[in-house]
This record gives structure tokens, C-alpha cells and sequence, in this order.
């Protein structure tokens, strides 16, 4: 008997004359509008342009760093990351990283905020749409279309009157939720970290939210895209999001590319379109999105003008003459403004998180000399050593039972010093900031013990830093 003949590994593999028009243009010099269906993916430079003016991810990390550190502080820390660049990848701390380290609970008795952090995040809020969003609302609501982004300002939804379906993380069910849901279901905006429309405390902006990954829900939903369109066009994009969504890509990638896997189409924005650009394929992110996509082009120039001609929609101008653009060191001081203590607290957490120990302990010795009561100081000294890794000096400033916590002794630790309060596990002893990872470690790692019908919780902190103390109920 003959063997089968193979299938064909990829669609495009036919001949010519069966070509579909999608492959016929990607094979013909992919000239005029894409014939096929395409998902968009867009990030935050598709939100610069005016009349939006928002920032790009670079701009807003460095504003946010000396916003909210000591200018001392934040120019050492800035000065170390663009000095390694070469050897760390990155000239810039993260901003998921800045945002954990400045805006996690401060529960140290004696200490307290003006407010809360999160609220620089506001920013994002009613931002007037520019000719991207109005391209990317028109495409949608013509085609039934997805568009993926990861930006929390809700420009395409303005552009379009909020009359798309947005879809996103419901983070307490795990499961995807609708907004807008009165114009479809199976079409729209997948915000992968979450709306401002919802606020600044429901945003993915943290590394807490987002070490894990991209819940299941989530990933199924985008999942679920790649199968219907015949291209993913990208724009605006860094591709930097290494926590979650290219941990997606790299899942994909490791299953082995579908048969009818999407190509993909990257747009680099240029000040003038260049014909055959010099693209580094072989770099991260474009290698590993390159094994999830069964072709790739990457056209440079202005975003609007590509992106124009691709969805064959004419880019609109709004106008911007009415329009003022405060500074972007203006627009997060309006919206909260740290107290001198704190911009000391937040250099010594994100320089002991960075490696930079010196820079840590100057910024602990200052804070000390602001703080009127020394315990309250003392009281955050296991947060720093325990970011520098130095477990034993943590363990030996703080309460009981941290110790315990920090060597993921979590079997050591009795049902009665760990209670459920809301979404967070408490621990008696546990201060705060490592309650965070307390809860994150022992989640994943063994199931809560039930907090026993005869015990109670207070949150009142102690001098130690407490995040909680458990008692025998009266």
C-alpha cells in the first residue's frame, strides 16, 4: 500500500492558482489593503500622537522614577540601568517593577501616605482619541474584528462611542468578562491589562499582577483569536511585556505552529517609510513571535500611514488646536505627590530590589533621620534586607514566623497564623510587603489550611510591622 501523502504543513504552500486573495497579497508585494481578516495588536505608541499626548512606556518609567523617589536616588538608579544596558538588555527599570515597589501597602504603624499611589495611573484617564484610535474603532465596528491591547487608556472605545465590546480579566472569577456586551460577544477590544474605565485599582500594572502570567481565561480568549484571522498586524508595540504575554507567545511557539497559523505583520514607526528596513529577526521579542506565525513582514514608517493603508481606511486627523498639553512631570503631580519620607522609603525598596545595597542603606539612614519615631523606621528594615536577599538579617529584625516564610517553610507554619481577609492571606508576624509573597508562594504551593471557627483576625499592625495578629476569640 502507498504510503499518504502528507499534509501540507502550511496553506500557503499551494500552488499560485489556488492561492487565497490573503496569500495572494502576501505573496504579490502586499501592496493596497489586507484582503484578509486581521487582529490588530496595539500598544502604547499608538497612544503618543496628538491630540492624545499620552507617553510611551520609556518616558513614563523615568518620569515615574523621579517622581516618586529622592532626585538623588533616582539619578543614581537611572545612571546604573543606562551604564549596564548592555549587559541587563534594558537601560530602564521596568515599569511593573517601579509600580510594585512604590505603590505596594505601606502598613508600618507611624507611618503613612497622602493618598494612594495608584492614582498616578489616572493619567490614562479621558484622554481625547487621535487618527489611530479612530482607524482602529472604524475597522472594528466594520468588520466585527478583535483588536489585542495592552494599554489601559480607552481611546478606541471614545473614538467609537463605546459602542465596542470590551473584553477583560475578571480577576477575583478568573474569567473573562464583557463590557459594552449589549454589541456582541464574539468581536471587539481584548484588554489584556484591564480599563481604565474601571478604574485605577482594577489595572494589571504590577508585578504582583502580572508573575504569573495570563490566567487561562485570557490565554483561551486569545487563543481563540489566532484561529480566526489570517494575519495579526502589530502596532505601536514594544513586544516587552515578559511576564505574560510573551510568556503566551513562547507557550505557543513550543506547542509547534498550526496548519492554519496567522502571519504576522509588525509595524516599526519611522518618520518616513523605508523600503526594505534592516529588522533583527533573530533578536527577542521577533524570534520567538517569528516560530508563532507562518510568515512575517515587517514594514517601517509612520504608524498611521501603514496601518491606513493596510485596513484601507483613511486616516482622519482630529483637531488638536484646542488642546493643552501640561508636562508629564506636571500631570503626575497633580495627581499624587509623595511625601519626603516616602520618596526615601521607595528609593530604599526599589534600589534593595535592584541590587543597589549602598543605595538602599543611604536611603534607610535618611529615612530614619525624616521618621520621629524609630521603631517605625526599624519596623521596615526586614522589607530591604529581604529584597537584597539577605534572608538571615530579614528574619532576625522581624517578628516570629517571618523567618519561617522566607525559607518557604510554609509546612512550619500553624492553620491558626494564616486567615483569609478579602483576597489577601494574612499572617500573624508577616509584614506586609511579604505578606504579598507569602500569599503568592503558599496559594501555589499548598492548599490554605481553614481558619479555625474559634479564632479571630485583627489588621491593627504592631511596632514590628505586623500585617496581622490572630487571637482566641473572647
Amino acid at each position: 500500500m502507498d504510503n499518504p501523502k502528507p499534509k501540507s504543513r502550511r496553506s500557503y504552500w499551494r500552488s499560485p492558482q489556488d492561492h487565497s486573495p490573503a496569500e495572494s497579497w502576501w505573496f504579490g508585494g502586499a501592496e493596497g489593503p489586507f484582503p484578509g481578516k486581521a487582529a490588530l495588536f496595539v500598544g502604547a505608541g499608538i497612544s503618543i500622537q496628538a491630540p492624545t499626548g499620552l507617553p510611551n512606556g520609556a518616558d513614563l518609567t523615568r518620569a515615574l522614577v523621579r517622581h516618586l523617589l529622592d532626585e538623588s536616588a533616582a539619578d543614581e538608579l537611572l545612571s546604573v540601568f543606562e551604564e549596564c544596558a548592555p549587559v541587563l538588555g534594558r537601560s530602564i527599570p521596568r515599569l511593573e517593577h517601579v509600580l510594585e515597589q512604590t505603590c505596594s501597602p505601606i502598613d508600618h504603624e507611624g507611618f503613612s501616605r497622602p493618598g494612594n499611589p495608584r492614582d498616578l495611573l489616572a493619567l490614562f484617564r479621558n484622554k481625547t482619541p487621535n487618527a489611530n484610535h479612530h482607524l482602529i474603532a472604524r475597522h472594528l465596528l466594520q468588520h466585527r474584528g478583535w483588536c489585542i491591547t495592552t494599554n489601559f487608556d480607552d481611546c478606541i472605545e471614545r473614538a467609537a462611542s463605546f459602542a465596542i465590546p470590551v473584553h477583560i480579566l475578571d480577576a477575583e472569577r478568573k474569567t473573562i468578562r464583557i463590557l459594552h456586551a449589549e454589541h456582541g460577544t464574539d468581536w471587539g477590544l481584548i484588554k489584556v491589562h484591564g480599563t481604565i474605565e474601571e478604574g485605577v485599582d482594577r489595572l494589571w500594572a504590577t508585578l504582583a499582577d502580572l508573575q504569573f502570567g495570563l490566567p487561562k481565561a485570557m490565554r483561551d480568549r486569545l487563543d481563540n483569536v489566532m484561529r480566526q484571522v489570517d494575519a495579526v498586524v502589530v502596532a505601536g508595540y514594544s513586544g516587552t511585556d515578559h511576564f505574560d504575554v510573551n510568556h503566551w507567545i513562547r507557550d505557543r511557539a513550543n506547542t509547534g505552529r498550526d496548519d492554519g497559523a496567522p502571519r504576522l505583520i509588525w509595524i516599526f514607526h519611522a518618520a518616513e517609510k523605508i523600503k526594505n528596513p534592516n529588522v533583527d529577526d533573530q533578536a527577542e521579542p521577533l524570534a520567538s513571535w517569528a516560530h508563532v506565525f507562518a510568515g512575517t513582514k515587517y514594514p517601517m514608517g509612520p504608524t498611521t500611514e501603514i496601518l491606513s493603508g493596510l485596513l484601507g481606511i483613511e486616516a482622519v486627523t482630529p483637531d488638536a488646536t484646542q488642546q493643552t498639553t501640561l508636562p508629564l512631570n506636571q500631570v503626575l503631580a497633580s495627581l499624587y505627590q509623595p511625601l519626603d519620607a516616602e520618596k526615601h522609603l521607595n528609593g530604599a525598596r526599589l534600589a534593595a530590589a535592584v541590587g543597589l545595597g549602598q543605595r538602599a542603606e543611604e536611603e534607610l539612614r535618611i529615612l530614619r533621620h525624616l521618621l520621629d519615631d524609630d521603631g517605625a523606621a526599624k519596623s521596615i528594615e526586614p522589607d530591604i534586607y529581604f529584597a537584597r536577599g539577605m534572608a538571615n538579617e530579614a528574619s532576625r529584625y522581624a517578628p516570629p514566623w517571618t523567618g519561617l516564610v522566607l525559607a518557604g517553610e510554609w509546612s512550619r507554619i500553624p492553620a491558626c497564623y494564616a486567615s483569609k481577609d478579602g483576597n489577601s492571606l494574612r499572617f500573624a508576624g508577616i509584614c506586609s510587603t511579604r505578606a504579598t509573597t507569602a500569599t503568592t508562594e503558599i496559594e501555589r504551593k499548598t492548599p490554605l489550611m481553614p481558619w479555625p471557627a474559634d479564632w479571630t483576625s485583627s489588621m491593627a499592625c504592631n511596632a514590628h510591622g505586623c500585617s496581622g495578629h490572630a487571637s482566641p476569640a473572647e
